[in-house]
């Protein structure tokens, strides 16, 4: 993997990130500031995305157009579905669903898809390094743009799911 593309909803999410990278360049593109650099002998674009899936989305595809990554990163900070997955728990996304959006027409026309899988060898890689804090959650995460605050809801949205974490960002 020669270049990771790093993106976070928010700057507190990616400001220790920043703080141990070599920064190299730092420009503008469609709006967005993106820093460039190394992380240990890795080279990084991170970027700020905002709060969202649409801004996700949008980040990430400018990320690809002018950058290339090999992999893309979301990070940051979540709610939490499952109790295994406490406070400051490190989790990392085998696979993504929508939980605010009904696709279930979309499934009977494909090319649309419900779940979309992570890269199992970022997975993997991701899950190695988290060993470093203790160990790392892996397993289903749901997304959507609305924040959760109620149990019942966050039951509603876990039970048939499986989640291990809610979020509210692209996560691949």
């Amino acid at each position: 993997m020669k270049k990771i593309g790093i993106i976070a909803s928010l700057p507190e999410e990616l400001a220790a990130l920043k703080a141990g990278m070599h920064v190299t360049s730092e420009l503008e593109q469609a709006g967005l500031h993106f820093t460039e650099g190394t992380i240990g002998k890795k080279q990084v674009v991170a970027v700020i995305c905002g709060v969202g899936k649409v801004n996700a989305a949008r980040t990430a595809q400018v990320l690809i157009d002018y950058f290339a990554p090999d992999a893309i990163i979301h990070t940051g900070v979540a709610g939490s579905l499952d109790e295994r997955a406490s406070h400051l728990s490190l989790v990392v996304s085998t696979e993504l669903v929508y939980h605010d959006m009904d696709t279930s027409w979309l499934l009977q026309n494909p090319p649309f898809a419900d779940v979309f899988p992570a890269d199992s060898a970022l997975c993997n890689a991701l899950c190695k390094a988290a060993e470093t804090f203790g160990k790392a959650n892996a397993g289903r995460m749901v997304t959507g743009d609305r924040f959760i605050g109620d149990k019942e809801v966050k039951q509603e949205i876990a039970a048939p799911e499986g989640a291990v974490l809610r979020t509210l960002g692209f996560v691949q």
